[in-house]
């Protein structure tokens, strides 16, 4: 069997990437396959075009600093970008010197493309687009090369820890997802197949992410979003002591900042896989003619976090003072934001709402409820409340009367039956839909009632 191998690092510039988790190259050829007018099969073959693309993802942020030398993150490749590849022989041994092989380009940008948590570590995701430099092919193979000195792994390991607007730090993040928002244009000639130039054309970045601090969250966003403050929206991305105890971060972190009068809004409230519930949250980017949308500095302090922040479980929804037997509810918070930027700008400058139609979903099992809503549903009469029950520190619940829990309710709406049925020998479940029609109010404090 042929010599496999392995991903080893990726060269730029001189400039080494290290602890890639995976790579893949595109070579993104169009080509025409015509079969001569009576022919049978094709005959005339063509390759139109060649326009290599890298993707790769790796967990050393370190890149970050050089990226963010540019007003929209990239690194231009002015000689070399090399992703290596080393020889793996039979039975574990790796390739030594003149097995391995280079997969080189000389020309291109590598950008940005996503930043995300992934089983603990901070991932960056990237693209590298490889161009013509009039002499030599986008991407050229070659083997039995000597691999550069020193270790492929990543020499530091980091995680998005925390998040936090003005003064106010969100806690107890999941999943959270950082997409830098950059297109290309790929620049032809006419009368070449390859890409001389590749040209940043737009740098709209958003950010997801969830978070268990339900009280915390929403009390800073409220229900239908916020402008981030005159810090902004900063995303802390700490740094685990690899040198002496690996579990515990180190006192400098890096941080992504979205910029002043960027908004940010939540949009879902459910719950998450551990039976916690859970708010979603979205932020757009938003740039100025003084400054791009993100900002990335390094030597900042993580901030100190709530360890006994609050932690909720699906609470009774109630029709009036009617309590709905269910086994789940869940908020969709249906907002519409649209973005707008000017002419002369690459990023967006402007973002507004223009439209909202939040929902609940139920999972109910009460017949009866089901039954009294009628197949063509019915007007909300008074109020409609969903809650979120508070637990206690050993995951306790706390009691219906105390003003600890959170509470989200309509004055007015429409509440429909969505389905009824079942397997054969099992419980029947029902689904129910309320959409508000005139908002909703929120309260941090309450007691269910």
């Amino acid at each position: 069997m042929a010599v496999q191998f392995l991903i080893e690092r990726i060269d730029a510039d001189g400039t080494e990437i290290k602890g890639i988790t995976r790579s893949a190259i595109d070579p993104q050829i169009t080509r025409d396959l015509r079969a001569g007018c009576s022919e049978l099969d094709p005959s005339l073959v063509n390759v139109t075009r060649c326009t290599p693309q890298f993707t790769f993802a790796t967990l050393d942020m370190s890149i970050l600093t050089t990226m963010f030398l540019n007003t929209i993150p990239h690194i231009a490749i002015a000689t070399k970008c090399d992703l290596w590849l080393q020889a793996a022989a039979a039975g574990g041994t790796r390739g030594g010197v003149g097995t391995n092989t280079k997969c080189g380009a000389v020309k291109g940008i590598i950008i940005p493309t996503r930043l995300a948590n992934v089983g603990g570590l901070a991932e960056l995701s990237c693209a590298f687009y490889a161009d013509y430099n009039g002499a030599v092919a986008p991407v050229v193979y070659t083997a039995d090369q000597n691999l550069p000195a020193g270790a492929a792994g990543a020499t530091s390991r980091w995680v998005a820890r925390a998040l936090k607007n003005n003064t106010t730090v969100l806690s107890k993040l999941g999943n959270l997802s950082l997409d830098f928002g950059i297109t290309v244009r790929r620049q032809i000639p006419a009368n070449s197949i390859y890409s001389y130039d590749t040209v940043i054309e737009r740098h709209a970045p958003t950010m997801d992410w969830d978070t268990e601090d339900l009280a915390t969250a929403l009390t800073a966003s409220g229900l239908s979003g916020a402008v981030a403050g005159a810090a902004g929206m900063i995303l802390y991305i700490g740094q685990y002591d690899q040198a002496t105890t690996p579990f515990v971060l180190a006192a400098s972190a890096r941080t992504i900042t979205f910029r002043t009068g960027s908004v940010w809004f939540p949009t879902t409230l459910r719950r998450g896989g551990e039976g916690e519930m859970t708010v979603g949250y979205r932020c757009i980017g938003l740039g100025s003619a003084a400054a791009p949308p993100l900002a990335h500095a390094t030597g900042a302090t993580l901030p100190a976090e709530t360890t006994d922040a609050a932690a909720y479980r699906i609470g009774p929804a109630k029709d009036n003072t009617t309590e709905v037997a269910l086994s789940d509810w869940s908020l969709d918070f249906g907002q519409d934001w649209r973005v707008s930027q000017e002419n002369t700008l690459q990023w967006p400058s402007y973002c507004t709402l223009v439209a909202r139609q939040p929902s609940f979903q139920i999972t109910a099992p009460d017949v009866d409820y089901l039954a009294a809503v009628a197949v063509g549903g019915k007007m909300v009469a008074t109020a409609f409340a969903a809650y979120a029950r508070k637990m206690t520190a050993n995951s306790q619940q706390q009691a219906d009367a105390s003003a600890v829990h959170i509470k989200i309710s309509c004055a007015s709406g429409l509440i429909e039956t969505m389905n009824l049925g079942g397997e054969s020998e099992a419980l029947i479940n029902g689904g129910l839909r309320v959409t508000p029609t005139a908002g909703l109010t929120l309260a941090t404090a309450s007691a269910i009632t």
